[in-house]
């Protein structure tokens, strides 16, 4: 194969990978992150978010892959579901992040929390916690990341490309 041919294969690939990534920074998980995280902000900060004591009725189990290099393991953590009232209604909230825990017997069924919530929509509601605001604060930004290395990804492989047919080495 030609140098000029494996060139512009390259920066194709380089390309698509971009726009792949790009692309990948909009998939559903993504934004319903982000979603969860400006609703965080939103009525962890505001004036008109209310808060109600919420009390633990049930224990949920989720299992999260963890990667170390190489290496995947899955683990199982127990978050505990608090049910407050609003106006005579029940709502749930979960913890999530460090809230949660490796072993079930490490969650009190008869504990307590502040629970954070939209006064016009209760159902968007939040355990007012540490672990609570760093689980949001961690997560920020992962679509601006992606959109920003795609685009680059894009723009080195058309940069590439372009001074490849027009015979200039890049």
């Amino acid at each position: 194969m030609q140098n000029k041919t494996k060139r512009i294969i390259a920066a194709t690939l380089l390309m698509a990978v971009g726009a792949f990534i790009f692309i990948a920074g909009f998939s559903q998980q993504n934004t319903d992150k982000q979603a969860e995280i400006n609703n965080w902000k939103r009525v962890s900060t505001s004036q008109s978010s209310g808060s109600a004591e919420g009390h633990v009725t049930k224990v949920v189990s989720r299992s999260e892959t963890v990667r170390s290099g190489k290496a995947r393991r899955v683990v199982m953590t127990y978050c505990a579901e608090y049910t407050f009232s609003v106006s005579g209604k029940d709502y749930t909230a979960q913890e999530v992040g460090d809230g949660c825990k490796r072993a079930r017997a490490e969650v009190s069924e008869d504990a307590t929390a502040t629970i954070v919530y939209d006064t016009s929509n209760p159902a968007i509601a939040f355990v007012k916690s540490d672990a609570t605001d760093a689980h949001y604060k961690d997560g920020d930004g992962s679509i601006i990341f992606a959109v920003v290395l795609g685009s680059l990804l894009i723009i080195g492989g058309g940069f590439a490309l372009t001074t490849t047919l027009r015979g200039k080495k890049a």
